[in-house]
């Protein structure tokens, strides 16, 4: 059946003009829109400052087939009022996916790896019809969560990680993934990959929606979720908390009703996404923040534990060359050892994550600097000026 997807037009008009409209201004012209009355007050709260009840509308609606999705918030500037806004509608590959996650307990739930004792919100996925540009244009993020990142006006009170509800710009997720694959068919050294990196480039949507999902319940499953407040405070664990994410979507799709070709595709799709995406994208900024040294790290623990497990060979070239089953099988390895590091803990604490992040260190970066291979592979993505 299809459905027909409607755009709230006057909203839209509405939000185009919101740009130095005082929040009392602007509140009037949304009470004049042709919109519901509960979508009418939560903009009318979100204008002026409180997103909470718009939230709640968004994760309430935002996951019926065709529903039109609005959002705004009114951004932290001294000199005039500016706001960020999207409208939009859900994702319909994602509402599949997330039928896939909930139909597939009943099989992950025998898995040790994916013992999943509370299980997160799903994320909502949204596609943009049009988005401020104050949230890119004049903000530099990167990531796909953009225009729900930036410096909010009275934010509310925190929300911890297992609880928190999360949007995705489809469009922002797909393209990123689509520069780590043109990144992986530069380094790639032979043609033996031609099928899955074409698999990848055919189901880019699929994939980087089962990645998003998968590695969003990744944090929640195995041995030591982070539900633990030990866990979610080590700061010196985040990168490995990210990595076995990652690895935790590979083992959810072993369960998914994909083929075999696509989930050894979404393997290297993941592992394209941390090395090839995000962690060379954080590698060639001038300047490292806490945020991109752990993208760089993620990166490098996908990498350099490939190298270690004999999946990838650095060629003479520079470029890389590898099997993607045996990359697959790999991946699932890595997920499975971090879990027994979790599992043989003496006690949940600070002093045993820390032994753990350790070795992840000390593998992503031996004698505290990026290795060889790592060096060659970026200094070869460097020469490619389409790619930088």
């Amino acid at each position: 059946m299809i459905i027909q997807k409607k755009i709230f037009v006057d909203l839209l008009k509405t939000f185009d003009l919101a740009q130095g409209q005082n929040p009392d201004s602007l509140s009037k012209e949304i009470n004049l829109c042709d919109v519901s009355v509960n979508l009418k007050l939560a903009l009318i709260e979100a204008v002026n400052g409180d997103n909470r009840p718009l939230n709640t509308w968004l994760f309430s609606e935002g996951f019926n087939r065709g529903q039109c999705l609005s959002w705004i918030a009114p951004v932290k500037d001294e000199n005039s009022y500016k706001y960020a806004w999207m409208i939009g509608w859900p994702n319909d590959t994602a509402l599949d996916v997330q039928d896939w996650f909930r139909n597939s307990r009943s099989l992950t739930k025998f898995n040790p790896l994916l013992l999943q004792e509370f299980v997160t919100p799903e994320l909502l996925f949204v596609d943009t019809y049009k988005v401020s540009k104050i949230s890119f244009d004049e903000f530099a993020y990167e990531d796909e969560f953009a225009i729900f990142q930036l410096g909010y006006k009275n934010a509310p009170v925190e929300v911890g990680d297992a609880n928190q509800r999360m949007v995705i710009n489809t469009n922002f997720a797909v393209e990123k993934r689509l520069l780590a694959l043109d990144r992986l068919d530069f380094i790639s050294e032979t043609s033996r990959n031609r099928d899955v990196i074409s698999c990848i480039k055919d189901n880019l949507e699929l994939f980087s929606v089962l990645h998003s999902e998968g590695h969003n319940q990744g944090h929640f499953v195995g041995a030591w979720p982070l539900l633990d407040k030990v866990k979610s405070k080590a700061v010196i664990y985040e990168a490995v908390e990210e990595f076995k994410a990652c690895l935790s979507s590979v083992v959810f799709v072993e369960h998914m009703p994909i083929s075999e070709q696509k989930k050894t595709a979404f393997a290297v799709c993941v592992f394209m996404s941390r090395f090839l995406g995000y962690g060379y994208s954080a590698y060639k900024l001038t300047s490292h923040r806490r945020e991109t040294v752990r993208e760089i790290t993620v990166g490098l623990m996908f990498f350099e534990w490939l190298i270690h497990d004999k999946v990838i060979r650095v060629c003479e070239s520079g470029k890389i060359d590898f099997d993607a089953t045996d990359l697959k099988t790999s991946l699932v390895n890595a997920c499975e050892k971090i879990f027994n590091q979790e599992n043989n803990v003496k006690e949940r604490s600070y002093e045993e994550l820390n032994l753990i992040a350790r070795y992840w260190y000390s593998l992503a970066f031996p004698r505290k600097d990026y290795s060889y291979c790592a060096k060659k592979v970026y200094n070869t993505l460097g020469t490619s000026e389409k790619l930088l």
